[in-house]
Formats: C-alpha cells, structure tokens, sequence
C-alpha cells in the first residue's frame, strides 16, 4: 500500500469556523479533496470525495472527537494512515449511508497497530495488512461490523457480528487474497 500517485498536492486543513452542524462544533468540514494533517483528534465531518493523509497519529475516543460521513451520496472518505498506532473507540467513525465503501481505513507499511473500541456498528473497510488489528467492545449488547477487514493479526474481544459487504465485490478495492482457512483461538 502507497500514497496514490495522483494526490500530488495534499493541502494542509482548513479549521472550520461555521457554527455547530447538528449538535456538534467540527474541527474540520470537507466538502472534497486531498488534505494532509499530522494528527486526528478532533470532530470531522465529509460531505464529499475525501481523501485524508495522516503522518503521526490518529486518537478519536468517539464522544466529541468522530469522523462523521454525511448519508449523501457523494461524501466519502479514504483515511491513509502513515503514523505506527490508531485509535478509534466509541462512535469514532459515523458512516451514516450505510455503505462499506465510503469510508475506507488504509494503513501504510508504517501502520502497525490499529484498534477500533465500538459501542455502535461500524460500516467501512480496514486495510492495514502491516498492523495488528484490535476490534474491542460489545460488552453484554452485540454489535454489527459490515464491511472488510485486511491486517496482519486481528483480535476480537466483545459481542460481534462480523458481516462481510457483498457489495464490495462490485465497488471495492482489487481483490486479493482469499481466506480458505482459519484458527479460533
């Protein structure tokens, strides 16, 4: 996994100064485009083709701090994670289309650690075939992950149900590898 070639000039953010969108004052509001940033650890939301490159770390505890993906039909987001670790608890990305493909969690070689704490249905793919991937939660109540997940380990801690987005076959990244065995641990 690279950089892609055709973002040659990643733009630095631009805070948003607009007031609070629902309930919530975001940090950052993109409409599209790549941006580059050193960090997320604050309220984002995408109304458009979004491409974000980040280079240290991402820490979103899902209160105030979440990526929020607007349910039209244009806003979509590939988060290219450069740093070592991510962390993305709670309700820290907010698909609200309900389809996988618009939010698309892209490690880099980098990438090595990448946990997602949910206490609500996550909806996206995770790519991050360099990283330990952590799904942790679920507690007493069940949740839903519907998607794709690639990584080089994955643990799950929690009640899930792991659904694989059949849709993704048609609209997904290049198919690769296919699982045809596993071990329960």
């Amino acid at each position: 996994m690279k950089l892609p070639a055709s973002a040659t000039t990643w733009l630095p953010p631009t805070s948003y100064s607009g007031g609070p969108i629902g309930d919530v004052a975001y940090s950052y509001v993109f409409t599209g485009g790549d941006y580059k940033m050193s960090q997320i650890n604050g309220p984002i939301y995408i109304t458009g083709p979004t491409r974000i490159y980040v280079t240290d770390k991402i820490n979103l505890t899902g209160n105030n701090d979440q990526i929020r993906i607007a349910s039209t039909n244009k806003a979509s987001l590939l988060l290219y994670m450069g740093g070592a670790t991510a962390s993305i608890a709670g309700q820290g990305v907010v698909n609200e289309s309900g389809v996988a493909i618009n939010f698309q969690y892209l490690g880099l070689p980098s990438n090595t650690s990448t946990s997602f704490g949910a206490n609500t249905a996550f909806v996206g793919c995770v790519y991050c075939p360099s990283a330990a991937f952590s799904l942790g939660g679920g507690g007493n109540n069940t949740f839903d992950f519907v998607g794709a997940s690639v990584s080089y380990t994955v643990k799950m801690n929690g009640h899930f149900n792991f659904h694989y987005d059949e849709s993704l076959l048609q609209t997904g990244p290049g198919r690769g590898y296919i699982v045809t065995s596993w071990r329960e641990l």
